[in-house]
């Protein structure tokens, strides 16, 4: 920040002498806001002092009438209690007369009854001599119906017994014939695949039988074919084709005696050409042979 120079007084004091006039400004206002403040207290309070004085006055009024209201009520329930009272013992005494005349009506009414009770047991006395005979009788009735409710309960028991039986009778021909339509059912599907099973061992049986077979008759053809061109001469040997491995092998195995026999026989003709070419007479030359004169 550049300060603005002057000749004789430096800046900082010319900033304290704005802020000084700034106050003295709101001071000068000061008297002004302070008047406005009273004048609205003083409205503002009176105003206010006039809205609680009248609820004030309208509250009291109220409560006057309200507590007058109260009192004529209390003063008319204790005036009806009173009469209440007043009634309720004129009551008890006419009711104390009355149950005592009912007492006195109670009693001869009792008396009345004794002997009113009394006729009317010996009354019961007869009926109950007369009920006795009648319940003999029922008794022999009823033993007579018993007798004939045993036989037909009798009679039911067996028909009951009959249908039972025959019920039973046709629950096992029903069971039976629903287990023999399970069981045949049963075979059907276990014994598609059984038979299916054994159709497939039948034919890779027969299959091994018939590869077993064969076999034997190349074999014997091979040796054959071997015999025939060991017979021919060394040129039809020359001009014919050289068999297949797989065949030298098959011949083989299936005479390996005549193969062994074939060696030996040509080892025996090798042996004597070596010994004749090893003999001294052998290696001299042909001119050297003396030959007998004619003469001799």
């Amino acid at each position: 920040m550049t300060q603005p120079k002057t000749n004789r007084i430096p800046a900082p004091i010319y900033a304290a002498a704005g802020a000084g006039d700034l106050a003295l400004e709101q001071l000068r206002k000061l008297p002004t806001v302070v008047a406005e403040l009273r004048e609205r207290v003083a409205s503002d309070g009176s105003r206010v002092a006039n809205d609680l004085g009248g609820k004030a006055v309208v509250a009291g009024f109220e409560l006057r009438q309200k507590a007058n209201e109260k009192l004529r009520n209390a003063n008319l329930t204790a005036e009806s209690l009173r009469r209440n009272a007043d009634l309720n013992r004129l009551r008890e005494a006419a009711d104390l007369k009355r149950l005592r005349e009912a007492a006195d009506l109670n009693r001869l009414r009792e008396a009345a009854d004794l002997d009113r009770l009394r006729e009317v047991a010996d009354f019961n006395r007869l009926r109950e001599a007369a009920d006795l005979d009648r319940l003999r009788e029922s008794a022999d009735f009823n033993r007579l119906r018993q007798a004939a409710d045993l036989d037909r309960l009798r009679g039911l028991a067996a028909r009951n017994a009959a249908v039972v039986v025959a019920g039973a009778h046709a629950a096992q021909e029903r069971a039976l014939a629903v287990y023999s339509k399970l069981v045949t059912r049963g075979e059907r599907a276990v014994g598609t695949g059984v038979l299916e099973a054994a159709d497939t061992v039948n034919a890779d049986i027969e299959a091994t039988q018939a590869s077993v077979q064969a076999a034997p008759a190349t074999t014997e053809a091979a040796a054959t074919t071997e015999m025939a061109t060991t017979k021919k001469p060394a040129a039809s040997v020359e001009s014919a084709e050289v068999p297949s491995p797989a065949e030298v092998a098959e011949i083989a195995q299936a005479k390996p005696a005549a193969a062994k026999k074939a060696t030996r026989a040509k080892a025996t003709t090798r042996q004597p050409a070596a010994k004749r070419t090893a003999t001294p007479s052998a290696k001299l030359p042909g001119a050297t042979k003396r030959t007998r004169p004619a003469a001799e």
